[in-house]
């Protein structure tokens, strides 16, 4: 399953190491709703949500590789895939 506009916006963000708060103020939106984001993008990656946790919690970028070793690549392929990369 793709993720939609939005949630590409909130996963960005998060690789840069912003907070919830942060990307909450960014893209004016509450901060409950970038939780939502952040589940439904954990979802559909099938991201491991320790990784994403404990780059969150020392407030670092979260490298490329982390994420693409934390999703299943069949789900990679196919999110790939539809974003047309």
């Amino acid at each position: 399953m793709a993720l939609s506009p939005r949630e590409n916006d909130v996963l960005a963000m998060l690789a840069d190491g912003l907070t919830d708060r942060e990307i909450a103020e960014a893209l004016t939106i509450s901060p409950r709703t970038v939780e939502t984001h952040v589940s439904n993008i954990l979802g559909k990656l099938h991201l491991a949500s320790e990784a994403l946790h404990a780059m969150k919690a020392i407030n670092e970028p979260i490298p490329l590789s982390v994420i693409q070793e934390s999703v299943d690549p069949s789900h990679l392929r196919e999110y790939m895939k539809t974003v047309g990369k």
